[in-house]
C-alpha cells in the first residue's frame, strides 16, 4: 500500500512538470508532431521520476485527449494550458490501468 502512494505521489509529479517543459520548448517544433509531444512528456515524466508504465500511459492518455480535439491547440500557450488541464486525470487513468 505505501509503495503504490509513494509511486502514485511521484508520478503525479513527474507528470506535473510537463507543462514547465512544453513553457521553454519551440513553440513550432512543440505543435508540429504528435510525436515531439510524445517525447517531449515521457522525458520529463521520466526525469522528475515518474515509472516508465506511468509515464508512458498518462502521455498517451494526453496525446488521445489532444488528437479528439475539434481544433487542435494553435499556440505553444494553448497546447501548456490543454496539458495543465488534462495532465492529472491521465496520470490517475494511467495508474489504474497498472
Amino acid at each position: 500500500m505505501v509503495s503504490w502512494l509513494l509511486t502514485t505521489a511521484a508520478a503525479v509529479g513527474a507528470i506535473m512538470g510537463l507543462s514547465t517543459v512544453i513553457a521553454v520548448a519551440d513553440p513550432a517544433m512543440a505543435l508540429k508532431s504528435t510525436k515531439v509531444y510524445q517525447q517531449l512528456c515521457q522525458a520529463e515524466a521520466r526525469r522528475q521520476g515518474a515509472p516508465g508504465a506511468v509515464a508512458q500511459g498518462s502521455c498517451r492518455c494526453l496525446q488521445q485527449r489532444l488528437d479528439s480535439l475539434d481544433q487542435p491547440p494553435r499556440t505553444l500557450e494553448d497546447l501548456q494550458a490543454f496539458t495543465e488541464k488534462n495532465q492529472l486525470a491521465c496520470v490517475f487513468q494511467a495508474i489504474l490501468e497498472l
